[in-house]
Parts: C-alpha cells; structure tokens; sequence
C-alpha cells in the first residue's frame, strides 16, 4: 500500500532574504517603542537572538510576537544578570552604610575590576536615594573617576 505525502516537489520554503526583511520588521518595533539608547541594545540582542534560527521556523510569524518573544528572553537574561550581581556584591567591604549613609572605601574599591566599581557605585547611589531611576551610566563613570583620582 502507498502512503501519499503532502510534500510537493514545488513546494517554497522562505528564504534568507525573507527572514532578513521579517527581522527588519521586528527591529522596526523595537525602534518605535524603546528609547533610543535601550533600542540600540534591544536590536543587538534581537540580531543575535534570531541570528541561527531558520528562515522557516520564523515564517509565517508575526513580527509583533517574534519581537515579544525576544524582548521576553532578554529580560529574563537581565534578570538573572541582576540577581548575580547583587549576589556579587552584597556585602562587598568597598560599600558601607553610617548613620543612612553609604560611604565607599576607596582602597576596596581600587582592588576589584571596572565592572564591579560600577555594581557598588550603583550599590552606594541606592542606599542613598532609596532607588536608581535617572541614574545614567555617564553619572556612575564620574564618580568612578572621582573615586580613582587622588583626591577622590
């Protein structure tokens, strides 16, 4: 007995010029709902994010819910990211609190890496405010070179 299959010889499967476009679309998105700084970030991971996947397994997907999906798995990568960072620092010696106030230790802070100078810079910002809403990345780099000055 013969099984008959669905598959034509003709059939047409999306090619890497459609799923460039689709990408485009979605990129689109990502442009017109973020800020300009977030959606340069947002692109990068989304460009990354569908960089393997297969022309067909992103056709005939909505360019809204392939954007959700991405925007999803980055916040949940920054979330994890967070969690080890403030893992990483809580109880760092370079951040103390007196009296409410957070004070940076200049010699701890001289002997870890940039990266974790600015995780306690940020550390000390919300012990003092009580939040990091408008803190900017330009903000926690002067304290930093404040910090690393000799008369920091």
């Amino acid at each position: 007995m013969a099984v008959s299959r669905n598959v034509s010889p003709a059939m047409h499967f999306p090619s890497h010029e459609q799923k460039q476009a689709l990408l485009e679309q979605v990129l689109r998105i990502a442009d017109q709902r973020l800020a300009s700084a977030a959606a340069k970030e947002a692109r990068a991971f989304i460009t990354h994010y569908y960089d393997q996947v297969d022309p067909e397994d992103m056709a005939n997907r909505d360019p809204e819910d392939l954007y959700g999906a991405a925007l999803a798995h980055l916040a949940v990568t920054a979330a994890a990211e967070e969690d080890y960072w403030n893992q990483e620092i809580a109880g760092h010696p370079a951040v103390q609190v007196q009296d409410g106030a957070a004070i940076l230790d200049l010699n701890a802070l001289a002997r870890v890496h940039p990266a974790v100078i600015r995780r306690l810079i940020r550390r000390a910002v919300e012990i003092a405010r009580g939040d990091l809403r408008r803190l900017t990345f330009d903000q926690v780099e002067a304290v930093a070179a404040l910090a690393a000055g000799e008369k920091g």
